[in-house]
Order: C-alpha cells, then sequence, then structure tokens
C-alpha cells in the first residue's frame, strides 16, 4: 500500500484488501497473502518509483517467493495477484523473472519495467480514480515510461473521484489540494465506504458476482 508503514503490518491495517478479498470468496476456498520484503520507495519526487534496478530487485525476490509457493499450491488453484502504488512495478518485474499469475490486478499502479510483456495465459485490470496523483506524475514523465493505464493489455475500471470539484471540458479542478493523493491510496481502501463499488467490482473481477 503506498504510505504504508512497518507497524501497518501488525496493527491490520495493510491486511484490510486481502481480509475482504479472501471474505469475498463464495467457496471460501482462497487463501490471502500479503507479501512485504523490500523498502517502499517513499520519495516524493518519485525517483525511486522510476528506478529500474530498485524494482528489478523486488521483482527478483517476489519471484523466489511466488516459485517457492507455487511449489506446495495444489494444481487446479489460481494465482491473483492485487498490487497497489508501486506494488505494480515488483508484480510485473517477477512476471519479467518467470512467475505466472491467472489474473493481475493493478490498483493504481505504478509502470512495468524494459523487458516486460504481457503475459497470453493472464488476465489484467487497472482500477483508477479519474483524479489520482500517480497519473499525474506519470504523465509528466516522473514515474517511469511504461505503465498500466496505457498499456493495452490492461482492462481499464475508471472510477469518477467523490471529492467536491468541477470540470471544465477534459480538465477537472477541486478545492481540496491533497484529493490527487487521496483518491491514489483510496482504490486500495476496503474499509472506506466511499470505495464501495471498486472494492465489489476487483471482487468481481476475482470471484464472479458480488452484491
Amino acid at each position: 500500500m503506498d504510505g504504508a508503514k512497518a507497524e501497518d503490518f501488525y496493527d491490520g491495517s495493510a491486511q484490510n484488501m486481502a481480509r475482504f478479498l479472501q471474505g469475498s470468496d463464495p467457496r471460501r476456498s482462497t487463501a490471502a497473502l500479503v507479501y512485504k520484503n523490500r523498502q517502499f520507495p517513499q520519495d516524493p519526487t518519485f525517483r525511486l518509483s522510476a528506478d529500474k534496478e530498485f524494482g528489478a530487485s523486488a521483482g527478483r525476490k517476489l519471484a523466489a517467493f511466488e516459485q517457492g509457493l507455487a511449489a506446495q499450491t495444489p494444481p487446479a488453484a489460481m494465482t491473483v495477484a492485487v498490487s497497489h502504488s508501486w506494488g505494480e512495478a515488483a508484480v510485473a518485474s517477477s512476471e519479467v523473472y518467470g512467475v505466472h499469475y491467472d489474473r493481475q490486478i493493478s490498483l493504481s499502479g505504478a509502470r512495468m519495467p524494459d523487458g516486460w510483456t504481457a503475459d497470453p495465459a493472464t488476465e489484467y485490470h487497472h482500477f483508477i480514480y479519474d483524479f489520482d496523483a500517480l497519473t499525474t506524475a506519470q504523465q509528466l514523465g516522473l514515474a517511469g515510461d511504461s505503465h498500466p493505464m496505457e498499456e493495452p493489455a490492461f482492462r481499464k475500471h475508471v472510477y469518477d473521484d467523490p471529492a467536491d470539484n468541477a470540470q471544465v471540458g477534459s480538465w477537472k479542478f477541486t478545492a481540496n489540494p491533497a484529493a490527487k493523493a487521496e483518491n491514489h491510496g483510496l482504490i486500495a481502501a476496503a474499509d472506506d465506504a466511499r470505495n464501495r463499488t471498486a472494492r465489489n467490482d476487483i471482487a468481481r473481477v476475482i470471484f464472479g458476482s458480488k452484491e
């Protein structure tokens, strides 16, 4: 999660979306794991988010973890990766190192590394609010040059942001200067009523119908 801290993994808040998605499985047959094995890029200039070796290192570690996990996973099991923000760089990098996901779901995901190509056997989805800080950084070339919003393999799920704002043509304005950053985190929130539609759509993509 963007802005997550080590203590969030101990108080349970970093696991909220995984817990929600696991509980959304009508067959009650899902094991949800929240993975952390790398420093989070917290640089407000997006330097670390766009750093290729930083992402590649995280991808190598995640690939090793996934390959070990696959050795203990039933052959018929479906593997779904849900990543938020910079987590998409780690997940996409792990694909470069040979990991296969049945579904790869980006929640306002950052970027894909050089050499990444979509796996034809993987279903890709990208969920995002239309007023988002990372999207702006991507448009300005500050967060890498290959990202889910521009990648045809990803099915796009774009939501109107809940902030009070005004729109003139394609330009959106808000009185809340923090709205873009808030929306970037909101898309990954399972316990915020404003994100109810998006979170249910994420569950629907994974499991099928959810009311």
